[in-house]
Order: structure tokens, then C-alpha cells, then sequence
């Protein structure tokens, strides 16, 4: 249901990003909310906002055409991932969803993941070009003013 435009696999520090990200040691829980927390994932045609506060979860996406929106939480696991459980709710009704990204970290880069089965790209590497899918994590909530906007559109309660 997320649309979120991810580059293409990179690589860091030369060699494979599978190898590199399997070799590497899941993320630490507080370096994950800190990459998150009261910060917005800005995607191709849409965008989510993580709230550090309420760790509520906040989007909307144009993708296709299609109006959808999202409501619901953001939380950590113990295991590397930042989850997302949502309401996502769209011309045709609505369901719940829950997406996944496994973060792995070695020394400057961090790999990530879609769960269960997105390739590893490096999500951020502090020796390459900003043009990592971490610079798409801006800091505020640069969603929830366009969710509410099209919720209304969508004529959601």
C-alpha cells in the first residue's frame, strides 16, 4: 500500500550489499529512533511522518493517481526493524497494513531493507553523496497537513 520510491541497490565501500548488510550487526534500538523519531520519509508521491512524542504514524500517497491515507503507529523491535501499523484508507474502503524495514549498521554505513523479502541497499553512508535514502528523512512533520487535506477528499471520518 506505501509507495515509496527506494534507489537502487548501492554500494558502500566497494564489494556486495548483501554480503556487506548480512555481515553486519542489526542497529541499535536508539539509533533507530533517533533516525526516525519526529521526522518525515518524503517519497516520489507521498510522504510519512514518524512522531517521536506519540510514536503515531502519519501519511498520504498520490501513487497511480490513487488517494490514500494513513493513520496509525511506528514502533522499534528488538530485532533491527522500524515497524509502521496503519489504517490506510482509500477510495475503495480501507485496510490495515504493517510494513517493515530491517537496518543493519557497519561502522559508516547502514543497510536496509523492506520486510520480508526487499533487497538490502545502503540507506545511509556517511562517506558517500547525500543522495541516500536516508537524506529523504527530513526533520518535522511535513505530513499530516496534506493527510488531513485528502482525508476530507476522500471523505474519511
Amino acid at each position: 500500500m506505501i509507495t515509496a520510491t527506494i534507489t537502487a541497490p548501492a554500494e558502500a565501500g566497494g564489494g556486495n550489499v548483501v554480503d556487506q548488510a548480512m555481515n553486519a550487526a542489526a542497529a541499535p534500538v536508539e539509533q533507530r529512533m533517533h533516525i526516525y523519531q519526529d521526522r518525515s520519509w518524503m517519497w516520489t508521491d507521498g510522504a510519512g511522518y514518524f512522531s517521536g512524542r506519540s510514536r503515531t504514524f502519519t501519511a498520504w500517497s498520490t501513487a497511480d493517481g490513487s488517494i490514500s491515507v494513513a493513520r496509525g503507529r511506528w514502533f522499534p523491535t528488538s530485532r533491527g526493524k522500524v515497524c509502521f501499523r496503519a489504517v490506510w484508507i482509500h477510495a475503495s474502503g480501507a485496510a490495515r497494513d504493517t510494513t517493515c524495514f530491517s537496518h543493519r549498521i557497519d561502522g559508516t554505513a547502514i543497510y536496509q531493507r523492506r520486510e520480508p523479502d526487499g533487497e538490502w541497499y545502503v540507506f545511509d553512508d556517511r562517506t558517500a553523496s547525500r543522495g541516500d535514502e536516508h537524506a529523504k528523512l527530513v526533520a518535522g512533520d511535513r505530513a499530516s497537513r496534506r493527510y488531513e487535506a485528502l482525508r476530507k477528499k476522500l471523505g474519511a471520518d
